[in-house]
Parts: C-alpha cells; sequence; structure tokens
C-alpha cells in the first residue's frame, strides 16, 4: 500500500494507549477509551479505510473481539464514516 502512495497507520497492542507518532499508536484492546483516542487523533488524516488484522494468536479470539467492537464502537461515537474491513485467518 505505501509502494502506492498511501500512507499507513499501524496500531499494535499493549498494555496502555501511546501515539508514538502520527503513523504508530498503541491500544490496549480491553480499553474502549484506547480506541476512542485512536479515532479521534487519525480522523485528522482522512485515511480512506481501516484494516483490521485478526492476530489470529488468541485461542478465544478476545482480544481480537473487543478491539474490532472498541472500533466500531469509537467509530459510530465521532460519527467517523470509513469503510472497515476485516482481516482473518482461517475463519468462517
Amino acid at each position: 500500500m505505501e509502494n502506492r502512495g498511501d500512507t499507513c497507520i499501524l496500531t499494535t497492542f499493549s498494555d496502555s494507549y501511546q501515539a508514538v507518532d502520527s503513523q504508530q499508536y498503541l491500544v490496549n484492546p480491553q480499553q474502549p477509551e484506547d480506541f476512542q483516542s485512536l479515532i479521534d487523533s487519525i480522523k485528522t488524516q482522512s485515511p480512506k479505510g481501516l484494516i483490521y488484522l485478526a492476530q489470529g494468536t488468541d485461542p478465544t479470539q478476545s482480544k481480537d473481539c473487543a478491539a474490532v467492537l472498541h472500533t466500531v464502537q469509537a467509530l459510530v461515537k465521532s460519527r467517523f464514516s470509513v469503510p472497515l474491513w476485516l482481516i482473518t485467518q482461517n475463519a468462517q
């Protein structure tokens, strides 16, 4: 995507929210407010969409489920409408 000239923003799981820089963020998947802060920060960059890459390392997928839920809730609360793609592995 970056080779096409698109800007990518990387977000990874951590124990707490942190804006490392304008293209890298850390969020706690169990903290809805982390996702609200993330969306509030990135919407000023006018992203074309969000791509969620499921980790698939959590046998119960609880982190992935919580993260997707909190992302959608933050998007709705912010009234920020962009496509959201969920990429999973071995899901049906």
